[in-house]
């Protein structure tokens, strides 16, 4: 039995690449990013030969020999120092470059993805391509590790100017792809503007026309109407750019052809999915088939022990699952291979830790439509009927009684702008009705607006494919902001998840998963806690933080508090934008005075905390944690959790790989761990793990795997297992829905109006 991680350590060394390094100094607010536009002039003027930097140094494996119009103030021909941070970041820069000219021939690289030309099939419409996203590591040893995980990317062989030829519905949030270089962008929008305008940002002045004329590609203009208009798109450094249309093609999720292409048939849907839902084995390997080729093309040396985790130097261990408190004291040690079939085991034979609660909700259905028969809309009135009948049923079950607000249903105008108007409207009369019940001393005051959608909220047959709420990103949006910024959480269905209680509905009545995930979201937004931990964990709170990115704007959004039990604390909102990555120190300030309140008013102590910071964390954050927990006298751990790191852990026998839930690698010697902590069936895909790294505190590795492992079992809002700790799951969501409005700026305590 071998335990296998793809990031493999390479025979070659530091010793092997020497580095041509070049300092050209810049100013520190633009040091991470203004030499970026230095290197590319640079390696346009040397027949784009692979060329990085780093801060203020720019570096190459071969010299540069045209330098001009730039002058250094140094240069050197030697290996790098490992012990310097900057060093190592240029030899890692400088390695996939060289990997991804070598390759060249066969091969697209793009944003640190090799993409191969050429199709492995062609599928309808769609060309699916594999490719393996490439990371490079050299620690302060210089031992070198190159990671990797295999891809599929499918992209249309129509155009953009087909789609929008043929009438598509162009919607925000989906990628496009360069069909020259196959560069990937963010679609921003089909822009005002024609061919024929001057843009002044983006082109320097001039016109599309003019821009290939003056770059000697005149002929991607030859013919094209001057009227048109441009696409916008973002890349990865954050630069907006525009194109004429016929350059770019969607970039197509498998999930999006398999799940909402009407037009496209079963077996090619079926087809995708197999050849983008690999299980461990196949998907092992693809990997490592395309990795040799690619480092045997780079010359690297290698040897298959490199991709031993204990070789890199971690433990192995595959952890236990915890155990769930539940009401009645009802405790149920999880059954790792069965997490969905534990929890409603406990559901059922103890019910909701905090039970005996009543929790009241309204429907809000689907309008009147032109198509629609009176015989028809009786049938959706009693369909409807049927189900929330079920539901009331079964969560009296578990300990809540859900009390249906007296009246009709209330329709919902299926139109955009009454829609809206109509949101704001109901929004008010819950707040009404929420002060109603304040005053009645009802002891269970949220209202839960119950909104049914219509059947077919979940298909898109225009060009929609970034995947979205509901994939209905208009009604859903209007609903949480309208609601949700007057602190009413609604929970959403759609009538295709309840066709079952028709009359002449062939389906098999088995709502008990289905009825279970709407029940813990309405739960969650109620803030009823359905379980805890049985056992306490490390640390007394557990705070997640994420700072959210949408169309270029950042924001911290909420605070996520979770206990030593896994209850939820607080999700309150921190109303501040921040300028970038980094949570200013205000922010941070005002996140431990909340977390210090409410343990103040518990009269519960807070000696420790564990952070769970969304990316690779920042030096300047930790500074500021240090300082003022310090002054406290609060000790504290601050981990980067990256919820991708490009990573896969496989446990191979006999020449099989496979995954298995809670497998867990550590290092106590650089604080890095990697956690597997779900176990999909191999049609759903390989398990993807999470990297935790310690930055800062003494909390052992293994201590450290263990809280995180627990704390996935505490996504409380769905019997599906978590694959992230629920403090950085429910900050990823808060974060992006205060963005996006839709949170009040207070009142939220410990309901979770994201999920």
């Amino acid at each position: 039995m071998r335990y296998i991680l793809t990031d493999w350590k390479l025979d070659s060394t530091i010793h092997d690449f020497p580095l041509y390094l070049y300092n050209h100094p810049v100013r520190q607010e633009e040091v991470e990013s203004a030499n970026g536009q230095v290197t590319y002039d640079l390696r346009k003027a040397n027949d784009f030969q692979p060329i990085n930097f780093y801060q203020n140094w720019i570096a190459s494996s071969q010299s540069i020999q045209h330098q001009e119009p730039y002058s250094f103030t140094q240069s050197e021909h030697r290996v790098i120092d490992p012990t310097r941070e900057n060093e190592r970041k240029l030899l890692e820069r400088v390695l996939l470059s060289d990997l991804a000219h070598q390759c060249r021939d066969f091969t697209y690289f793009d944003n640190r993805t090799l993409i191969w030309k050429d199709p492995i099939e062609t599928i309808g419409e769609y060309e699916g391509r594999e490719g393996l996203k490439l990371s490079c590591l050299v620690d302060r040893s210089g031992t070198i590790q190159i990671g990797f995980d295999y891809t599929v990317r499918y992209t249309s062989t129509r155009t953009l100017e087909d789609y929008i030829r043929n009438g598509a519905n162009l919607e925000e949030e989906c990628y496009v792809i360069d069909r020259n270089t196959h560069t990937r962008y963010e679609f921003l929008r089909i822009d005002k503007r024609t061919y024929r305008d001057i843009f002044e940002k983006e082109l320097q002045g001039q016109t599309l026309f003019q821009y290939y004329k003056n770059n000697n590609r005149s002929y991607v203009m030859k013919g094209k109407n001057p009227e048109m208009r441009a696409i916008l798109v973002r890349g990865t450094n954050n630069k907006k750019y525009v194109y004429p249309q016929h350059l770019l093609r969607p970039e197509i999720d498998y999930s999006r052809i398999e799940k909402e292409r009407a037009d496209i048939n079963r077996k090619t849907k079926q087809r995708t999915r197999s050849l983008s839902k690999l299980g461990a084995h196949d998907k092992m390997t693809k990997s490592l088939r395309l990795i040799e080729i690619v480092m045997q093309k780079g010359k690297l040396s290698y040897s298959q022990k490199g991709l031993l985790a204990s070789e890199l130097g971690y433990e192995q261990e595959v952890l236990l699952p915890p155990t769930l408190l539940f009401g009645n004291k009802k405790t149920i040690l999880v059954n790792s291979k069965k997490v969905g079939s534990s929890i409603t085991n406990g559901l059922r034979t103890g019910g909701v830790v905090h039970s005996n609660k009543q929790l009241h909700y309204r429907l809000v259905v689907q309008g009147r439509t032109n198509s629609s028969t009176k015989d028809q809309l009786l049938e959706t009135h009693i369909t409807i009927d049927k189900w929330r009948k079920h539901l009331e049923e079964l969560s009296k079950k578990w300990g809540i009684t859900l009390i249906k607000e007296k009246g009709k249903a209330v329709n919902l105008e299926w139109n955009d702008h009454k829609t809206l108007d109509y949101m704001t409207k109901l929004a008010d009369e819950e707040v009404i009705a929420t002060k109603e019940l304040l005053e009645n001393k009802q002891k269970d005051t949220p209202i839960i607006p119950l909104v049914v959608l219509p059947s077919d909220s979940r298909k898109n047959h225009g060009f929609h494919l970034k995947r979205n709420y509901m994939n209905q990103p208009n009604i859903y949006r209007i609903l949480k902001k309208e609601l949700g910024k007057k602190t009413i959480f609604s929970q959403v269905t759609t009538m295709d998840s309840i066709e079952e209680y028709r009359s002449d509905s062939l389906r098999p009545k088995n709502p008990l998963y289905y009825h279970g995930n709407i029940l813990l979201g309405m739960y969650a937004k109620a803030g009823i806690q359905p379980w805890l931990l049985n056992a306490s964990l490390t640390s007394d709170a557990y705070i997640g933080l994420d700072v959210s990115r949408e169309d270029g704007k950042n924001a911290s959004g909420s605070v996520q508090v979770v206990s030593q039990y896994g209850s939820i604390v607080s999700c309150e909102p921190v109303g501040s934008s921040e300028r970038g990555e980094v949570i200013s120190k205000e922010t941070i300030e005002t996140i431990i005075s909340q977390v210090k309140r409410f343990y103040d008013e518990q009269k519960r102590r807070l000696r420790h905390i564990t952070i769970y910071r969304d990316g690779k964390g920042h030096t300047a954050e930790m500074q500021v944690f240090k300082d003022i927990l310090g002054k406290r006298g609060i000790t504290f751990d601050y981990l980067s959790i990256v919820k991708k790191p490009n990573r896969r852990m496989a446990i191979e026998e006999d020449g099989t790989y496979r995954t298995e839930i809670g497998l867990t690698y550590f290092s106590e010697e650089t604080g890095i761990g990697y956690l597997t902590a779900t176990s999909p069936h191999d049609s759903v895909g390989m398990a993807e793990p999470i990297r935790i790294e310690r930055k800062l505190g003494n909390t052992s590795m293994k201590q450290i795997m263990q809280d995180a492992y627990h704390l996935t079992f505490m996504q409380i809002h769905t019997l599906n297992k978590g694959r992230l700790p629920a403090p950085i799951a429910y900050a990823d969501a808060s974060s992006t829905f205060y963005l996006r409005g839709q949170l009040p700026s207070n009142g939220i305590k410990n309901r979770l109006p994201f999920v």
